[in-house]
């Protein structure tokens, strides 16, 4: 099965290729999941999802964020902690994402909340106060990777964008 998914065209973003180099290449059902969630979708169909929160910071998941910034609208990414043992026999630490998106289109900018630890958050997310990710600036920050960082205020972008190398400095 492992040979199956590694060359089935179906899960062409399952490997990414980071400086020539292959990462990610064990066989993740979450990933495989995401990837499945994309292809059931037709265009403008929206995907809600909870998957580990691998998908935006593993190297192994690189592929997976370029399909999701180049060929979704990407429209939420909520972070959460398993501290209050919302899943029973997950380790209290373990970070979630809920992940929402829309297929077609080109995602520029969204939605971000990190950190968090009651689900009921959710009722309120999107809202005004949170952080909208740029994706040029998760291009800037990560080139390699596309690996993105968790803020958790708005100034922390303000620092990320002054530590920039490649940002104007008007």
């Amino acid at each position: 099965m492992s040979s199956y998914y590694r060359s089935a065209e179906d899960y062409r973003n399952q490997i990414s290729v980071v400086n020539g180099k292959k990462a990610g290449t064990d066989i993740n059902l979450y990933k495989l999941f995401l990837e499945r969630c994309y292809h059931l979708l037709r265009k403008g169909g929206e995907c809600g999802i909870v998957i580990p929160s691998g998908i935006y910071t593993d190297l192994g998941t690189k592929q997976l964020r370029e399909m999701l910034f180049s060929e979704t609208e990407v429209t939420g990414l909520f972070c959460f902690e398993n501290k209050k043992g919302i899943f029973e026999g997950v380790h209290k630490s373990f970070k979630f994402v809920v992940l929402s998106f829309e297929k077609g289109g080109k995602t520029e900018a969204f939605p971000t909340r990190f950190m968090r630890h009651e689900v009921k958050e959710l009722q309120d997310f999107p809202g005004e106060t949170d952080i909208c990710l740029d994706v040029e600036l998760i291009r800037r920050l990560s080139p390699d990777s596309l690996s993105i960082m968790e803020f958790k205020e708005k100034i922390d972008i303000e620092i990320a964008k002054k530590n920039d190398p490649f940002s104007s400095p008007w």
